[in-house]
């Protein structure tokens, strides 16, 4: 999928990506912020009903495999082999909904802190200490996360150092036909992979240190684990991740000297707690009712979803 070109801080023509869009989002300059997101959304519109009819067909089956099988609903089918229930998985999305407040005294927050009169969407990963332009190349990254991790241990600090340095774990940059984002992966009987798409930010550090969480806890349990008790379950699988990023905040925090610096830390474990609670429960909440509406007869159609 091609998304065009925007016009970036020094007036030039650049592609925009998967991989850079984030980069764009997170931009000081709120012209590009949104000339960004105006363009993959645009791009993304014209495939609306192709979406659309791709996400009713899959959840339609989810929905016809949960009857067969003689589950109430295709939550229930889900969440079954978790040993979770439907109700702890609708408790989950209740607190959150009665808790909100939280968030939006956050954005509330970001909004002043930007100067603006109105958040949008294309604000929302904007930094909030805009004098802080770091960068930090690869190599600087995997020290600084290496480091940061050696409370877990030798063993682990010494595995994780010799997997990203020597043992080819990392598909460390962004590249045409690579898909967006940032993933860990293999199984049984390879080596982890981490797929990432590097630019040399603060926030691509915490998200070296979150992927090396999971493949560190996919190593572990292949290394300890017969291969049917070897995978984790989806309910689990962003502990070890989510903790990662907490220990290389809390030693950053310790060891940076600048109060913009400690702030833009600080700015970097809220967006982790915006993203990992509130998103994760908003996207769970979507899909819930997606299905129920697919349950009861309801077409998910572009203009419903």
């Amino acid at each position: 999928m091609r998304f065009g070109t925007i016009i970036d801080e020094d007036g030039k023509k650049v592609r925009l990506t998967d991989a850079t869009y984030i980069v764009y989002l997170m931009s000081k300059n709120r012209r590009i912020r949104r000339a960004a997101f105006k363009k993959l959304y645009e791009t993304y519109d014209q495939f609306g009903n192709t979406f659309a009819s791709l996400m009713d067909a899959y959840v339609r089956e989810k929905v016809s495999i949960a009857k067969v099988r003689g589950f109430e609903s295709s939550l229930q089918a889900s969440v079954f082999e978790d040993e979770v229930t439907p109700e702890i998985y609708n408790n989950l999305i209740k607190t959150v909904n009665e808790n909100l407040d939280v968030l939006y005294s956050y954005y509330d927050l970001k909004r002043e802190m930007l100067g603006l009169s109105a958040l949008h969407l294309y604000d929302i990963y904007a930094p909030l200490v805009g004098s802080i332009d770091k960068e930090y190349t690869f190599e600087e990254a995997t020290d600084i996360t290496i480091n940061a991790l050696r409370i877990l241990g030798d063993d682990y600090a010494a595995t994780l150092e010799d997997g990203i340095k020597n043992g080819g774990w990392v598909d460390v940059y962004p590249n045409r036909g690579k898909r967006g984002g940032a993933y860990s992966s293999g199984c049984y009987g390879t080596k982890p992979y981490i797929l990432l798409n590097y630019t040399s930010q603060l926030d691509d550090v915490f998200t070296l240190a979150h992927e090396a969480g999971h493949s560190m806890h996919s190593y572990n349990s292949r290394k300890n684990n017969e291969p049917q008790n070897s995978e984790y379950t989806i309910f689990v699988a962003e502990v070890a991740s989510t903790v990662n990023e907490l220990l290389l905040a809390r030693k950053m925090l310790r060891e940076v000297q600048s109060d913009d610096e400690k702030l833009n830390i600080l700015n970097q474990v809220m967006e982790t707690y915006k993203g990992t609670l509130y998103r994760q429960t908003m996207f769970a909440e979507f899909e819930r009712d997606m299905h129920e509406m697919s349950a009861s007869g309801h077409p998910l159609t572009k203009e419903l979803l």
